[in-house]
């Protein structure tokens, strides 16, 4: 069974930063963090990734998601 991949972060300069956040529409909220529906399906996503990451603590990934 092969590995999947997991990508490499990014790293931005301020400007880049800068220009992203003046980019987002006005209707979408880039703190998709905030609602408990999203952060739930972030943090068990996260827990997916970092179990396959590292499959001898996956264990303690899932009890804590």
């Amino acid at each position: 069974m092969t590995k999947p991949s997991m990508p490499k972060a990014t790293i931005m300069t301020r400007t880049d930063m800068k220009k992203a956040i003046t980019t987002v529409p006005m209707d979408l909220n880039p703190h998709i963090w905030l609602d408990p529906e999203n952060a739930r399906a972030m943090v068990k996503d996260i827990a997916i990734h970092l179990s396959e990451a590292d499959p001898d603590n996956a264990a303690t990934y899932k009890a804590k998601r």
